[in-house]
């Protein structure tokens, strides 16, 4: 038996323990802190949301849209970085996923899109080796949530950003009226989501009485699911509706779907087939409010499909058959498309190439004319038919070609244009470029792209850009002109070595109005204008000449006043001008000298005067000659 301790020795050891435990506890803390110390210092970027907007500015309400973000993060970011959206009720996100990529192209990270979130996380390497001014953009899809019956203009915050005013029109899938369930004649459909590239295939079966199929009928349903494109995940699953709902969104009414038991559905062993009894509807207690009970029952059947090719196909579509027991039987054919979220964005194991369309040279084309891209894409080594396409671009444009899965090999050229006539193009030139249209370093122009999408050529989940160049030489012909000066009266003309003379054409076509002058020297000389546009209707004029003292210039004379380059008709303008001599006025008399008409003229000189009395006295002896000589 332990001997107690005394009342005040048992205080003082209960004491030091307390002070022993939190001296060990202190130092355990310690360490702790010591460890979690680097933990806190590294601390995940977020990146900020600089714009949101919608790729349309009026749509449905109820139709898919794109949405465009770019983003940005303050500089020396720390790893992880990331981008995250939460979406309003209202924009339901398109489940998919796609590569972030940055300005050259480069795959820099990963986005995933849900139903309510959008999150793109960027990968540490290229936050390490780029810690100044990070920023990017992204493209994704939504549904639009909007149940509208007139226009109406909607603003939404999308990641702490408002969306510039869009105008969203009727919602066509609203009903205002007889929006009662009729049933079904029966359909297939699919959903294709590109995070695991899975397609959810669904199938109705028949019911055209708005109550539904009568309960006990034998109901078989057969996927005609190609197994070497396909594969089966899991079981089918059999769904009813024993009753209809008034949706309060589109005012229609809906089955209320639910899983049939397992026990009572019968699934072949390959899983490509489904067989059961129809029930009768939900009626009594098994109503929740709202619902309107049926005496039958509709039905849908689920596959869950694996895409065995990646996506490469794009396109997919089987056919599904249902039989109902002694009423009939038909077969549906359902199609399902591979979406993206973005245009720019690219699916992991596709490709794309962008061209730019550049023009140079010296023909000022009004109206460009659009060019011809065509490419053959052939799928393997084993392809040597490939699979052909085409696209048509104009200046300034840029085209960006449909996705090509990996291992596919792109040959693409340009047609060459012959119009318009007045102008020569050199044969085009692709060069490859980063995504602002910069050449990469070694890139060489040549006459046809050549591009094999493969994870060597690191050419996959991204865009290739190339830039195509067209050099355009306008098709011209100068005119030739000369001066030719006629001076019959000798006059010094030495003050004027050429005369200029002005010309002017209209735009055409394919060229802008144009003018300009060319100096013709006095001598004679033939000179010619700078090139002008074949077809160009050329008209000419001269400024008038300096001013000679003594002389007249007359109106200058052309041989052609307007010519048409490259018309076939000469193109040798002459230009003449004439000089004369001025002739001075005759001065009339002076006033006290009366002419014929009896009015006084002017005065005259003095010497005048005495010119014309000599004049009169030798006219007057000449006469009294003539009379003697008659007597």
């Amino acid at each position: 038996m332990e001997k107690a301790l005394p009342h005040g020795s048992q205080s003082k050891v209960q004491a030091g323990v307390r002070r022993m435990l939190g001296a060990l506890l202190a130092a355990v803390l310690g360490v702790m802190g010591l460890i979690a110390l680097p933990g806190a210092a590294t601390a995940a970027t977020v990146g900020d949301i600089t714009s949101v907007e919608f790729t349309n500015d009026e749509f449905a309400g109820g139709s898919r849209q794109e949405i465009n973000v770019t983003w940005s993060v303050a500089n020396n970011p720390t790893p992880p970085l990331s981008v995250s959206i939460d979406l309003p009720p209202e924009l339901r996100g398109y489940t998919d996923r796609f590569p972030a990529t940055a300005a050259d192209g480069s795959v820099v990270g990963e986005c995933t899109v849900t139903p309510t979130k959008i999150t793109c996380t960027i990968d540490d390497e290229y936050v390490a080796a780029n810690p100044l001014n990070i920023s990017g953009s992204f493209r994704f899809l939504v549904d639009i949530r909007v149940y509208n019956t007139v226009t109406e203009e909607h603003t939404w915050e999308v990641g702490g950003v408002t969306t510039p005013p869009v105008t969203v029109t009727p919602n066509p899938g609203v009903c205002e009226s007889d929006c009662e369930y009729k049933g079904t004649w029966g359909w297939k459909h699919g959903n294709y989501n590109n995070i695991d590239d899975v397609i959810d295939w669904t199938v109705g079966v028949r019911a055209e009485d708005p109550n539904g199929l009568v309960a006990g009928k034998n109901v078989t349903v057969t996927d005609f699911l190609d197994l070497s494109i396909f594969e089966v995940i899991g079981t089918p699953v059999v769904e009813e509706a024993g009753a209809v709902r008034v949706n309060p969104q589109t005012n229609r009414e809906e089955p209320v779907w639910k899983q049939m038991p397992a026990d009572l559905v019968t699934i072949a062993p390959d899983n490509l087939s489904v067989s059961f009894t129809s029930r009768a509807g939900v009626s009594g207690g098994e109503l929740r409010p709202g619902d309107k009970e049926l005496t039958g029952a509709f039905y849908v059947v689920k596959w869950k499909t694996k895409v065995l090719d990646e996506g490469e196909a794009g396109t997919y579509t089987n056919e599904a058959e249902w039989v109902i027991e002694g009423v009939d039987s038909h077969t549906h054919q359902g199609t399902v498309v591979r979406q993206s979220g973005s245009g720019t964005v690219v699916g992991t194991n596709h490709g794309k190439f962008a061209v730019t369309k550049q023009l140079v040279g010296n023909a000022d084309l009004i109206d460009p004319p659009a060019f011809t891209l065509n490419w053959v894409a052939y799928a393997s080594d084993d392809d040597t038919t490939g699979t052909p396409g085409s696209a048509t671009i104009r200046a300034g444009e840029t085209f960006t070609s449909p996705e090509f899965f990996k291992g596919t090999r792109v040959v693409l050229t340009e047609v060459t244009p012959t119009e318009p006539a007045n102008v020569a193009w050199s044969a085009p030139k692709f060069v490859a470029t980063d995504a602002q249209g910069n050449p990469l370093p070694g890139a060489q122009p040549t006459e046809t792209l050549d591009i094999t999408f493969a994870r060597a050529a690191g050419n996959l989940a991204r865009v290739s850009f190339f830039t195509l160049t067209n050099e355009a030489t306008l098709v011209a012909a100068p005119i030739h002109a000369k001066k030719v000066v006629e001076n019959p009266d000798g006059l010094d003309l030495s003050a004027i070595p050429s005369y200029t003379l002005n010309y002017s054409y209209p735009a055409g076509e394919h060229w802008a109005a144009g003018s300009g002058s060319v100096a013709l020297p006095a001598d004679g000389t033939v000179v010619a204008t700078e090139l002008l546009p074949i077809g160009a209707k050329v008209t000419f004029a001269e400024a008038e000449p300096a001013a000679i003292a003594g002389g007249h210039w007359h109106d200058p004379q052309f041989s052609a006043t307007t010519v048409t380059v490259g018309s076939g008709e000469a193109l040798d303008v002459s230009v003449t001008n004439t000089i004369t001599r001025s002739v001075p006025p005759v001065s009339p008399p002076k006033s006290g000298i009366a002419h014929t008409g009896g009015s006084p003229l002017q005065p005259l000189g003095v010497a005048t005067v005495a010119l014309l009395i000599a004049a009169g006295a030798t006219l007057a002896i000449r006469g009294a000659r003539r009379a003697g000589a008659e007597r």
